[in-house]
């Protein structure tokens, strides 16, 4: 079965029906309920099929990613935080960039975030939101949705160090949501905290901070608008920026698919633990004072979460440092949610 979220015209006149339920200007099947809008896009691409039965995605308008624009699940790095991580196919001659994505269905809808690492710049990409079914928006209320996040982060470099590649993100959502107020529009806020980048083999890299949804409207048709998405430094300066948008799906709008788009000045982790110093022989340096000599030795992301983990007293000697590099990440992101 392939299950197509094709980008059909775009739907204009959205307009609200009374009792305060959000309808599309089309056809309804039945009372109370809405029709599929079309898939909601960011970036370059227009188009996304999943194949359940060979578990592949099928993107479309994304250039050099193979003819047919199949992509098939690392099998390496299953999932990120419940997400599949598929990767665009490669033969001598074609699929000559190449795309990783980020996908996960939810009861009532599907997402999908993609790009690549192989170019000098962000490279392209995009992401898909979809709603399967009908929707019925509720007219009032104050709501909480939870849910998951997963996304991929690319780099612009214009310094010629080489920093491309990609990574992946994985994160929790949770939005909040009132129906009623403001009176026309509704409002939405939220965030993606507990976030932390991975190497495309799933290898943790480095905590990233929380982003925060500034609060943004609901058009008709359960649309949440484009809104403000943004993360801070530990000192409060801000760090990346950009947008967020999404969808309200399920019959009774119980849940919430979105994507999020930010960017800015890429932000290295740096860990060091102190350790003492040894001469040949094996012995511990001292100095004149009797004082041991140290030195810091970097260690990784992956040993501080173990050390963590042990409570080791290696913990007291560790220090963390932050520093802005001369390069720009990217992270496409997507998220599904719900009440």
């Amino acid at each position: 079965m392939i299950r197509k979220l094709i980008a059909a015209s775009a739907l204009v006149g959205l307009a609200a029906c009374s009792g305060g339920e959000f309808l599309f200007p089309v056809e309804e099947e039945e009372e109370g309920s809405i029709t599929d809008p079309s898939p909601m896009f960011t970036g370059e691409v227009n188009k996304v099929d999943y194949d359940a039965d060979n578990n592949q995605l099928v993107v479309n308008n994304l250039p050099f990613d193979g003819p047919d624009g199949i992509y098939q699940q690392v099998a390496a790095r299953t999932e990120v935080n419940g997400f599949g991580v598929y990767t665009s196919l490669q033969t001598a001659n074609t699929g000559q960039r190449r795309y990783f994505a980020v996908f996960r269905q939810s009861e009532h809808g599907e997402v999908a975030a993609i790009a690549t690492g192989d170019y000098k710049n962000f490279g392209f990409g995009g992401t898909s939101v979809a709603r399967d079914g009908t929707t019925a928006m509720r007219a009032t209320g104050e709501y909480v949705y939870r849910g998951l996040y997963g996304g991929l982060r690319t780099f612009s470099d214009d310094t010629f160090k080489d920093r491309g590649g990609i990574e992946l993100v994985e994160g929790d959502v949770l939005l909040e949501i009132d129906l009623a107020d403001f009176d026309d529009t509704g409002a939405v806020e939220g965030r993606v905290s507990n976030r932390t980048a991975y190497s495309i083999n799933g290898v943790p890299l480095q905590p990233l901070p929380n982003i925060v949804f500034s609060t943004t409207s609901i058009s008709a048709g359960g649309v949440i608008d484009p809104g403000t998405a943004s993360t801070s430094n530990r000192d409060g300066s801000a760090r990346d920026s950009g947008t967020y948008q999404g969808l309200f799906v399920g019959p009774d709008g119980e849940e919430i698919l979105g994507a999020v788009d930010i960017s800015g000045t890429f932000v290295s982790y740096q860990i060091t633990e102190t350790i003492p110093t040894y001469d040949d022989t094996g012995a511990q340096v001292f100095d004149n004072n009797g004082d041991p000599v140290t030195e810091g030795v970097r260690i990784s992301y992956q040993d501080l979460l173990d050390l963590r983990a042990t409570g080791s007293d290696r913990l007291d000697s560790i220090t963390i440092a932050e520093n802005n590099e001369d390069f720009q990440v990217r992270e496409l992101g997507v998220f599904t949610s719900q009440e």
